[in-house]
């Protein structure tokens, strides 16, 4: 079943508990001594806001990434560089999901509403 911004609840699900990961992950690291951070409420509320909102900003990468490689289906890189690049690709939505979450909801609105007159 799909929701009105197009995932669907398996999807949705996975990349939310991916998002819950990095935030643990985050948090712990952030929460070391040697890292020079201090865990504020500040940073609790940025990294809460990113992970709920990462499944959507994950979403909105891969339609894009979709789009622009739409027929190009064969890539032949090695296994290491496609890893660094997902592991990239996942961290930088995690965090700019706050930005890019927002502009994908913003353009399916308007999508719907110029698709459905």
């Amino acid at each position: 079943m799909k929701t009105i911004l197009g995932l669907d609840n398996h999807t949705y699900i996975r990349h939310f508990l991916f998002g819950v990961i990095i935030f643990m992950v985050i948090c712990i690291f952030v929460s070391l001594p040697f890292s020079g951070v201090k865990l504020n409420s500040f940073l609790l509320i940025n990294f809460s806001i990113n992970t709920l909102l990462y499944p959507l900003s994950r979403h909105a990468y891969e339609a894009a990434i979709d789009y622009l490689v739409r027929d190009k289906t064969e890539f032949w890189v090695s296994l290491k560089l496609l890893i660094l690049i997902k592991f990239i690709s996942i961290l930088l939505c995690w965090a700019l999901a706050i930005i890019i979450a927002p502009i994908w909801i913003i353009t399916k609105f308007l999508f719907l509403k110029v698709t459905h007159r």
